[in-house]
């Protein structure tokens, strides 16, 4: 053909335009560079770009990590090509053979090539232009026959030959990985060896293409592709099937515009590793028989991660989330091993294993190194392993994750040319000290003791701070925000506004019962804020229960401040301390929080205070971690307020409250984190010689045990080994004799002042 065939065009788009092909060994200027076989016609490139104009490919994530071209789409552009070149409608394509997958990580290019058989038939290879910058090297993608001929007689209807049972949506069950533009299902029921499903043709928002891509992938939406051994005994649980061969499709009547009517059939394996099916789809408006379809899958291995039920590997791939036991890796009991066949294994989509590892364009030694070093703190820490990274520090190395950013993980790493190995090098580190920078660089004061005291708490009594959506919670730093959460024991309130003022970049205030502003806790912050010339920052307000409007007078303030000059909140929504852990750890809401979300526009930060309570009722509630451990604090992903006003009034509260409940260990299984039996023998014994409060004297004890106290705490340790303390008559001598006096006890040292 010497003619060029000549249409719209817009070549930056995946499959809206109509094709411009040419003749011979010439390409249109349009066209990529690249070689052109003497008789064929090749196709100007089109580019894909998932990342911009063809977002929907971002829906197509075979692994729910990495984009990747459908089989379908393929197809749909060989026949747009072939109908560009034959000059008439396509009524058929046999032997459609998929030679690879098209990963889409970046902008890339195809092109079709297409060899003229004959007046109404063409075999066209569908191309890959894998880096459009810098090579003009074009990979084969598929290749098959598409005929124009006259369309056979339509055929008869299939009946159904058995029992089919209804099954829920496979996309938000996990079993399919479709994002939105790519859902068009809308029911489906399955038999022992068949299948039926009902297509909405207006969902979805791939483009149509030629022949409808988008219809065309939903049609094979009702086959088992995540479990194929249910119709066949012969494959492992632990395959799962994606297209291979489209051995015929074949067109009877205009594409339907409403709904669609599929029917799946299966035929058995043609080999151990290739089940083959048919499908017949009908226009349920007018009855007619719009296409039929022969197909033939291949399995792939699902590997380690794949065999996991669907909800638990969609939360781990697609919304990386930590999922106990889901990993590549083999455990014992200080190490972690990653073997280069395993990971092979599960990365027959290209490219799966870096984005789950976080170690995209990684050679195969540094991804199975990031594999081994990632399932090592993911088990350890409870954080998905994309989140790792490796760091070195005075000779040693350390890994850290982003979802727990005050921990760090001594490792050692060894390679093999099969494995790699990684042992833990040391004890779990916790470096708070950017929270100490941010309130330094807060107060503006220079070293004072109320740093002493709000940092050692911390130090001593915080195991890990766990943020499950680190990506998420970025989003929102510097915002208002709301965190509503459990509650445990009383100092997590204090360590909470310390800690999350510094990891939002805005000061966080408690609220709090009228009760406890003359608790232990209570007088504590009032006291240390009254140091002579500090700011108060406001860490914690109260409300009186008893006072009907008490509550809404204070939400109306706090909304005030947080929509003009930034405050976020925490309220323990419950109001009130549990006494053992094993129990759900909210179980009622006010309202008046969701309103507040909705009224300052702030998003909603759920919260789990974990690992500070016993397993059986306590007789009363604690002011610190049971026998003295640490706790852990989980921050969830943040609830916005679109999402809110998307539930109806009566699901908001359940949603959030789920949304804490779920964060963090079952609550049915939680135990509390190693005690400090030394530390309460301490705390005993001082407060028995002294009389002290038993809260005061452990809090002396963590201001004993500072590394580098502030001068004023140091004077007070030191009046603790001499005996007697002797301070200044000044603002700042008063102020240590009054925080010595309530360290000390009546019976303990005696303070001096002047």
């Amino acid at each position: 053909m010497a003619q060029l065939v000549r249409a719209r065009s817009r070549e930056s788009s995946a499959f809206q335009s109509e094709v411009t092909l040419t003749s011979d060994a010439v390409c249109e200027p349009s066209a990529a560079p690249g070689s052109v076989r003497q008789g064929e016609i090749v196709s100007p490139v089109t580019i894909l770009d998932p990342w911009g104009e063809d977002a929907w490919l971002l829906d197509h994530c075979p692994t729910f990590t990495v984009p990747a071209l459908p089989a379908m789409s393929m197809l749909d552009f060989a026949a747009k090509c072939a109908r560009a070149a034959l000059g008439r409608r396509v009524t058929e394509v046999r032997q459609f053979q998929i030679l690879r997958w098209l990963p889409l990580p970046k902008k890339m290019g195809i092109r079709g090539r297409v060899e003229i058989l004959s007046d109404d038939a063409a075999r066209v290879t569908v191309e890959a232009w894998p880096n459009p910058v810098e090579t003009t090297h074009f990979t084969g993608l598929a290749v098959g026959t598409v005929s124009t001929a006259p369309s056979p007689p339509e055929p008869g209807v299939w009946p159904s030959k058995e029992v089919l049972i209804p099954e829920l949506a496979p996309y938000e069950r996990g079993t399919l990985f479709h994002g939105p533009s790519l859902r068009m299902l809308t029911a489906l029921s399955f038999g022992v060896n068949s299948s039926e499903g009902i297509i909405d043709t207006t969902l979805g928002s791939a483009p149509d293409g030629y022949l409808g891509q988008g219809l065309l992938d939903a049609l094979i939406h009702v086959l088992p592709h995540d479990s194929p051994d249910r119709w066949d005994a012969r494959i492992s649980a632990e395959q799962v099937a994606f297209p291979s061969r489209i051995d015929r499709l074949t067109i009877y009547s205009p594409r339907p515009e409403e709904r669609v009517r599929v029917r799946a059939r299966y035929l058995g394996l043609e080999e151990p590793r290739y089940p083959r099916f048919e499908l017949q789809a009908t226009d349920e408006v007018s009855g007619k028989v719009w296409l039929e379809l022969e197909l033939t899958e291949v399995l792939f291995s699902k590997g380690p991660i794949g065999v996991q039920p669907p909800a638990s590997r969609k939360r781990f791939l697609l919304e990386r989330e930590y999922v106990a036991n889901v990993a590549l890796s083999d455990f014992e009991p200080s190490r972690t091993t990653a073997r280069m066949a395993t990971v092979k294994a599960s990365d027959w989509l290209p490219g799966t294993v870096a984005s789950i590892y976080g170690a995209e364009g990684a050679d195969p030694v540094k991804l199975l190194e990031a594999v081994a070093v990632g399932d090592h703190v993911s088990h350890r820490a409870g954080v998905h392993p994309r989140s790792v990274s490796t760091e070195h520090e005075a000779g040693q190395l350390f890994a850290t994750s982003t979802m727990v950013p005050f921990n760090q993980f001594p490792v050692s790493v060894s390679r093999g040319l099969t494995h790699c190995t990684v042992v833990e090098a040391g004890p779990e580190k916790r470096d708070f000290s950017p929270v100490h920078r941010w309130w330094a660089q807060w107060f503006g004061q220079g070293r004072w003791p109320g740093e002493d005291i709000f940092h050692g708490l911390v130090d001593r009594f915080v195991n890990r701070v766990i943020i499950h959506a680190p990506d998420a919670f970025a989003a929102v730093h510097g915002q208002s925000l709301i965190y509503l959460g459990n509650h445990q024991v009383g100092i997590e309130s204090l360590i909470f506004s310390n800690l999350a003022s510094a990891l939002n970049g805005v000061t966080t205030l408690t609220l709090a019962k009228i009760e406890h502003q003359r608790s232990w806790l209570g007088s504590l912050i009032a006291q240390t804020f009254s140091w002579p010339g500090v700011n108060d920052p406001g860490v914690i307000t109260f409300f009186d229960r008893r006072d009907k409007a008490s509550l809404p007078t204070v939400v109306a303030g706090l909304s005030q401040t947080m929509m003009h000059s930034g405050q976020a909140v925490m309220v323990h929504v419950e109001g009130t301390r549990s006494l053992q852990c094993r129990r759900p750890p909210v179980q009622r809401m006010s309202s008046v929080f969701l309103d507040l979300s909705l009224r300052t526009r702030a998003a909603i930060i759920p919260v789990r205070f974990s690992g500070a309570l016993p397993t059986e009722e306590m007789p009363h509630r604690l002011e610190y971690p049971v026998n003295l451990g640490r706790f852990d604090i989980h921050l969830g992903r943040p609830i916005l307020p679109s999402q809110l006003l998307e539930l109806p009034l009566k699901q908001r509260k359940q949603f959030v409250l789920d949304a804490i409940n779920h964060l963090g260990p079952d609550w049915r299984l939680e135990e509390p984190l190693k005690g400090h039996p030394e530390q309460i023998a301490r705390a005993e014994s001082w407060a028995t010689a002294t009389g002290t409060n038993a809260s005061d004297a452990v809090l002396l004890d963590v201001l004993m045990e500072l590394e580098s106290p502030s001068p004023g705490i140091e004077s007070i340790v030191r009046g603790v080994v001499d005996g007697k303390l002797c301070l200044p008559d000044s603002p700042q001598g008063w102020w240590l004799a009054g925080l010595a006096r309530r360290l000390y006890g009546p019976r303990g040292p005696s303070v001096v002042v002047g």
